[in-house]
């Protein structure tokens, strides 16, 4: 599990500004450019070089290469200095077998010219093909099956340390849309369904299509003994979900929002299942439903303020804010009067920047609550790192972590219970996984990643599992 630092045994911080907390996060100490990384930037940057004229000596792009140069040129780029020649490429490098040869690895061949020994040198870019500077063609890519090259083949040299694969176990939690992959996180939770001994077998239902409603669902779960979140269409109950409500042996639904976001048929057809009890907790928007959703919540020792017209920050603190018994206060312009009086004498923790939570509303927490501690990133994910790194601390070890996508809110919003439950971090990424959350996970010890969704590809879920490990 993570070792969260608990709010209540630290000092008090008091108001810690936007640019304060950003000069946290980037001086956290960057890990050093992964092997795994060096190889994918060599093999892209050699690429862009791509017909660029052959000239004897030359290892300049605007006038030139030689084969050797060529490659000089572009490991220059990546921060490692090569020989100069062809041949002092082959004398030095670590040898490599045929069987061994990999993406990223230099080929070299002899007897090209009217010179004795090696005389050529190319980098192998996998699936038999190579990146080299021609004298008839410039920088081309060409099989190294090819009719004249195959037979001058002599030997391939590593330069870049290839990267283990890191022992990082990838559970995929997915299923072919957003309400399947609700039920694909219930079942990681409850693989063998509630324990017959289990104080509170509810389940939360929430729309699949708004996240407004739910955002601040997640303490609620926690406060329902870990209650799954579903994800419903807005008119009826997918049959998936209803299957795994009988699965589970839940006997009370709470649903999240009003008729216009969860139908009475979906109520109706709720009742058709192993549930007794239906309970809807609903306001006049999202604003009032947030407050209703806070007033369930007992023993709470502080609160989260999060903006309630998007999605990320909410949903980052999500996990955070169940195992600290945290509420959640979503704002829209000004604090409600009853988000102050919920903060009288709490602890305030204001997620994201002044362009998410305004400096106003910051005003009104201050003045509500006992402190007011400010935690945001230059953007989402650098949010999410903030929360991070202020509730589990630096130095971070873990057994797992959840990982989903920080671009839209349905599978984070599934994820928070199975995070929560577990006492796992959730980390958010988007096309590309952030330096703020991958330095924050780096060394981890992670030997388990729950990727909830798919919509992160798999260079990304990459990136983590060598972040984590």
């Amino acid at each position: 599990m993570g070792e969260r630092k608990r709010v209540e045994g630290r000092m008090r911080k008091g108001l810690i500004s936007v640019m304060a907390l950003v000069l946290v996060l980037t001086s956290l100490v960057q890990p050093s450019r992964t092997e795994a990384s060096q190889v994918d930037d060599i093999i892209d940057i050699s690429q862009n070089y791509i017909g660029t004229p052959y000239l004897w000596g030359g290892t300049d792009p605007n006038t030139g290469f030689d084969c050797s140069g060529y490659l000089w040129y572009i490991f220059q780029q990546i921060g490692i200095t090569l020989p100069r020649s062809a041949q002092q490429q082959y004398d030095g490098g670590q040898p490599i077998s045929n069987s061994e040869l990999q993406a990223g690895d230099l080929v070299f061949f002899e007897n090209t010219g009217s010179r004795p020994g090696v005389t050529h040198s190319g980098l192998y870019m996998g699936n038999g093909n190579m990146i080299h500077t021609s004298a008839s063609q410039g920088v081309i890519i060409t099989p190294m099956s090819n009719s004249y090259w195959a037979p001058r083949y002599v030997g391939a040299k590593r330069y870049i340390q290839q990267p283990t694969e890191p022992n990082v176990d990838v559970h995929m939690l997915s299923g072919a849309d957003r309400f399947q992959t609700s039920v694909e996180v219930s079942k990681q939770m409850y693989p063998n369904g509630f324990p017959t001994n289990h104080s509170d077998k509810t389940v939360i239902i929430a729309t699949g299509s708004e996240a407004a409603d739910a955002l601040s669902a997640g303490p609620l779960a926690a406060e329902y003994g870990d209650a799954p979140i579903l994800l419903t269409r807005s008119d009826r109950l997918p049959s998936t979900l209803a299957s795994e409500i009988n699965r589970l042996g839940a006997d009370r639904a709470v649903i999240i929002g009003g008729e216009n976001a969860i139908s009475p048929n979906v109520e109706a057809n709720l009742m058709n299942t192993n549930i007794s009890q239906v309970e809807r907790i609903s306001g006049s928007n999202r604003l009032e439903t947030n407050q209703l959703i806070n007033e369930q919540l007992t023993n709470v020792d502080g609160y989260f303020v999060a903006s309630g017209m998007d999605f990320p920050d909410a949903l980052a603190a999500a996990p955070i804010a169940a195992g600290e018994n945290f509420g959640i206060i979503l704002t829209n312009g000004s604090l409600r009067d009853g988000g102050a009086a919920l903060l009288n004498g709490q602890d305030a923790f204001i997620v994201g920047g002044e362009a998410a939570v305004s400096s106003q509303i910051e005003a009104q927490v201050q003045a509500a609550a006992a402190s007011t501690t400010r935690l945001a990133g230059a953007n989402r994910y650098g949010t999410n790192a903030a929360l991070l790194q202020y509730f589990y601390g630096s130095g971070l070890t873990t057994d797992a972590v959840v990982l989903t996508t920080g671009g839209d809110f349905p599978d984070a919003l599934a994820a928070a219970p199975l995070a929560a439950a577990a006492d796992l971090p959730l980390a958010l990424a988007g096309s590309s996984l952030s330096n703020e959350v991958g330095s924050y996970f780096n060394g981890s010890g992670a030997g388990s990643l729950y990727v909830i969704g798919g919509q992160l590809s798999d260079n990304v879920i990459n990136d983590m599992r060598y972040a984590v490990e």
